[in-house]
């Protein structure tokens, strides 16, 4: 879809020269006629002139588990193709566009519920500066594009993990929180909480925004509003990774990832106590380089010492897949699930996220007749392969 937009739009640009510390290859922007930097071409010319440009810009934009490096070689070639498409989706005409395909695209998976995690930054056009188009503009669209897909689907809900960079400064992240709370404030039923996001072994730790976590208690009485927080902590495989303990001490109402809680026998418990929900990212995990074999996962543990864990998807689009079920797949298949326990993820993704009492019983009532459909035709069809 992004490629076959790209080459449709007139004013779409791709960087085709060699990579150096400001460009890379295959990386898109949208730019007014000759004010394109050197060394980005029209990609309609380019289409033209490069035989399958679709099938290589599609190679630059996506990578799978064929990668045979180390999970931090890996997270290299990952944030690359994130400066690829940056320029991209923060293009004002694009970003509605792109919005609605993704969270149609999760829709037709069967996913009713989303919580996306976003850098609410302001969009850019080419007749404009970056930001001309600020942070409220963002969450207007966002509004506007989940009333849309409610027209198709009346049980779809959207909520907004308002996102920070963990290699950004204890003074940058103080003015996401503050963005945050100010957004949380003006859109309280669409932005509910706040992470901090990006490569986990080698930018800083939980506890460096030690100052910043220490504004939250100012910042919720000037805006009146609270700002939970969904700390992504334990995309790692390092013991020296100790970021979950802060994610605990935090009061973190759910984990991003959690990946090496194993390596803590007493944070462990700790967390089964205050009932943290983890989010299991298991083909990202792969992906990543994190664990090669799923079914020596440590969420399978988890799952079996009762933490409530919910099964997510991460970046689908970049890792070439759509929706959630591939996910789930491969935890049914690694872990050996019952159908009980793929209901009781299922649920855990309800039960464990944003939304407020009333929208969490109508989206479990909504669930449930559809699991109960679900079963009475997988019912029928057993019977029918029988006789």
């Amino acid at each position: 879809w992004v490629i076959d937009r790209i080459t449709s739009d007139d004013n779409a640009y791709v960087y085709w020269g060699q990579p150096n510390q400001t460009y890379t290859s295959g990386q898109i922007g949208y730019f007014a006629a000759r004010n394109a930097p050197a060394g980005f071409v029209k990609a309609m010319s380019l289409n033209k002139q490069v035989q399958n440009l679709p099938d290589s810009l599609m190679a630059l934009l996506t990578f799978d588990e064929s990668i045979d490096a180390d999970s931090v070689d890996i997270w290299k070639e990952f944030e690359l193709i994130f400066q690829r498409i940056y320029g991209f989706v923060r293009y004002q005409p694009v970003f509605r566009d792109y919005t609605y395909h993704y969270l149609d695209q999760l829709v037709k998976d069967g996913i009713q519920h989303v919580e996306l995690r976003s850098l609410i930054t302001g969009l850019y056009h080419e007749q404009r500066e970056e930001g001309y188009y600020n942070a409220d503009s963002v969450v207007a669209y966002f509004q506007e594009v989940a009333e849309k897909i409610k027209e198709k689907e009346p049980a779809f809900t959207l909520k907004i993990i308002f996102t920070s960079l963990r290699f950004r400064s204890n003074e940058q992240v103080i003015q996401d929180l503050a963005s945050a709370y100010q957004l949380r404030q003006k859109y309280p039923d669409l932005i509910k909480c706040i992470d901090l996001v990006a490569e986990e072994d080698q930018g800083h730790s939980t506890l460096y925004f030690l100052d910043t976590w220490r504004k939250m208690d100012s910042l919720q009485q000037a805006y009146g509003v609270d700002m939970p927080l969904y700390l992504h902590d334990g995309e790692s495989d390092w013991i020296s990774s100790s970021n979950l303990y802060d994610a605990v001490l935090l009061d973190s109402k759910r984990i991003g990832h959690g990946f090496n809680l194993f390596r803590f026998p007493a944070l462990l418990e700790k967390v089964q106590q205050k009932g943290i929900c983890l989010e299991i990212n298991p083909i990202s995990n792969q992906v990543l380089g994190f664990i090669r074999d799923l079914r020596l996962h440590p969420a399978s543990n988890y799952l079996a010492r009762g933490i409530p864990c919910a099964i997510s998807s991460d970046d689908p689009l970049i890792f070439d897949y759509q929706g959630l079920s591939y996910d789930f797949w491969e935890v049914f298949m690694a872990w050996e699930l019952g159908l009980a326990d793929l209901k009781g993820l299922a649920i855990n993704s309800l039960k464990y996220s944003a939304l407020n009492q009333q929208e969490q019983a109508e989206s479990l009532d909504h669930f449930n007749r559809k699991w109960r459909l679900f079963v009475n035709e997988a019912i029928q069809q057993l019977l029918s392969l029988i006789h």
